[in-house]
């Protein structure tokens, strides 16, 4: 009987152990899932938060009730502030800088509150210090008086940065978005009650450049929308008053034309360093926003720049300069993409196209017209070059825009228009030496263009140089067709025979397009082929304007023969240009 009991024991014994372990065991899996119990808690953090912000941690709603409870008790403290400084127990000034102390010590509790990794109470904390500081610089600026326009407008900035600051360090996005949209909305405030444009402009650009700073490491990248937003909208209204007919509307000061064109001008530049630094520094591709800000930019900035400096009569040689520079930095960034790492193409594009703009702009407020054209066609020059070297289509057609403007201001493009379209009675506009230049220069960069295409290259790579080769194709038609008309139909002049100037017209028309179809079929162009088309359907409209109204019967026969010619001949010359292609 002993014997047995002690066995019991002993059995007992071990299934008590057995549940002991198990209990264990039990206990280390809850743990893992409800986290840390309070002692461990408390032996790690002798310093616990306040009591609503540990019970935030299991009641979420209560958490956050007692976190605006207590933003408002640091509203209630700043509002007892303003209190004392009204009852004039301590002086205005001394008051508004302790208020702006007390929000500088909640900025510094917020950072300690992230620094214990409490993120939320470190985000009330940031809110109230931008309720309290933001709100006081502008009564002090507009209603008080203890603070001028310059001073106001670099404390906005200042407060942003430091926000930001305490942002950064922690990743706290919420600090930012509050701290930069109060400074958004306290710079605008200033500027619609002072009316004080360039100055608080002046702010908020240094806001969206403390904006573009941290976008630099992609944090919080969607603020730039709303920061660049409204400081395109103040430009804007800056830009729009300074040129208003009758001067500034009632309360407002009078705009000093060199500020105006200052924030003008920094307004693209904050945007394109921006992008630089990102793509060129960073390695980051372009993104949506920064296509859309910098067009904007230009447009608002650089092309408000320039209405101001022809309202006010100022010279625009400075302002061209700069868009030079501009365009020139905007193609050495470009040229730094090529080719050095895949996603770059994008990058290229952009730059390139605002390059061209600004090249284009720049060229036109720096230069007269002759010596416009000889620019253009020297860029038109080189960018048929470098699109040849590199097989860039975008710098292709920059070559011919190029090129069409240098045309257009040599009068070149003019003058093989009277050709083709002109009127009988003159004068017809003449074409200079200038314009032969542009000519042979245009020319040229056609075979550089034809010459540099890779075989087989896609039909939208062609364009460019199908464009230039329509430029070549109407002056040379239009030189030939005046030719004709001086020879046939004394033109221009009262004298000028109607009929045979059509006549005139259709031929020079007829044989252009023989002469193109032979030289498409001679060098394999397709580009060529595409114009061969063009001119015959021209062709056939001048017959349908200019020699069926006026012509007489030897000259309509003499039209009809020579387009007829033309559309005889010119199918069996493509054919043969095809079949040729085809044997390759």
């Amino acid at each position: 009987m002993g014997d047995r009991l002690a066995d019991l024991e002993t059995r007992l014994e071990h299934m008590t152990r057995e549940l002991g372990e198990v209990r264990a065991r039990l206990d280390r899996l809850e743990g893992r899932e409800r986290g840390p119990d309070r002692e461990e808690v408390a032996r790690r953090d002798p310093a616990p938060e306040m009591a609503f912000e540990s019970d935030s941690r299991t009641a979420p709603l209560a958490g956050m009730v007692g976190l605006v409870g207590r933003t408002l008790m640091a509203l209630g403290g700043a509002y007892l502030l303003r209190a004392v400084t009204e009852t004039r127990a301590v002086p205005a000034l001394a008051g508004a800088v302790t208020g702006l102390a007390y929000s500088g010590v909640w900025l510094v509790m917020a950072d300690r509150a992230a620094t214990r990794g409490r993120r939320l109470s470190a985000v009330f904390h940031g809110v109230a210090a931008a309720m309290i500081a933001y709100p006081l610089v502008w009564e002090t600026t507009t209603r008080f008086g203890l603070l001028d326009h310059a001073a106001a407008a670099v404390l906005v900035p200042v407060l942003v940065a430091l926000g930001l600051a305490v942002a950064w360090r922690h990743r706290l996005g919420g600090i930012a978005w509050v701290h930069a949209l109060f400074g958004l909305a306290t710079g605008v405030a200033l500027l619609q009650t002072t009316h004080d444009l360039v100055t608080f402009t002046l702010s908020l650009l240094l806001v969206a450049g403390l904006v573009e700073l941290t976008a630099l490491r992609d944090r919080w990248l969607g603020l730039r929308w709303p920061t660049a937003l409204v400081l395109d909208l103040a430009v804007l209204q800056t830009v729009l008053i300074a040129v208003r007919p009758g001067g500034p509307p009632p309360g407002y000061p009078a705009l000093a034309p060199q500020g105006v064109i200052f924030v003008g001008l920094a307004l693209p530049v904050v945007y394109l360093v921006s992008v630089a630094v990102r793509t060129l520094i960073r390695a980051r591709d372009v993104r949506v926003f920064e296509v859309l800000q910098i067009a904007v930019a230009l447009l608002v900035g650089f092309g408000g720049t320039l209405r101001v400096a022809h309202y006010t009569g100022m010279a625009t040689l400075a302002i061209g300069t700069f868009g030079l520079l501009l365009g020139a930095a905007c193609y050495a960034a470009a040229f730094a993409f090529h080719d050095r790492r895949e996603g770059g193409g994008r990058n290229f594009y952009v730059y390139t196209t605002f390059a061209g703009l600004l090249a284009l702009a720049g060229v036109w407020l720096v230069f007269t017209p002759a010596p416009r054209a000889v620019v253009w066609a020297g860029l038109g020059l080189v960018a048929a070059w470098l699109g040849g070297r590199f097989l860039r289509i975008t710098l292709r057609i920059h070559g011919f825009v190029y090129l069409a403007s240098a045309a257009l201001a040599a009068g070149l493009l003019q003058g093989a228009i009277d050709g083709l379209l002109g009127a009988t009675t003159g004068p017809w506009r003449d074409v200079t030496l200038l314009g032969l230049a542009v000519g042979a220069a245009t020319t040229v960069s056609y075979a550089l263009l034809a010459r540099t295409c890779r075989p087989g290259a896609p039909w939208f790579a062609l364009l460019p140089q199908a464009g230039v080769a329509a430029l070549v194709a109407a002056v040379g038609g239009g030189f030939v067709a005046r030719g004709l008309a001086r020879l046939l139909a004394d033109a221009p002049g009262a004298s000028a025979d109607a009929a045979f100037l059509a006549t005139s017209r259709t031929a020079a028309v007829a044989g252009l397009a023989v002469a193109v179809a032979w030289a498409a079929r001679r060098w394999n162009r397709p580009e060529l082929m595409w114009l061969v088309y063009a001119l015959l359907a021209a062709g056939g409209l001048g017959l349908l304007l200019g020699d069926l109204p006026h012509g007489r019967p030897v000259t309509l026969f003499i039209s009809f023969a020579l387009y007829g010619g033309a559309l005889v001949a010119t199918p069996r010359l493509l054919r043969g240009a095809e079949r040729r292609k085809s044997e390759k």
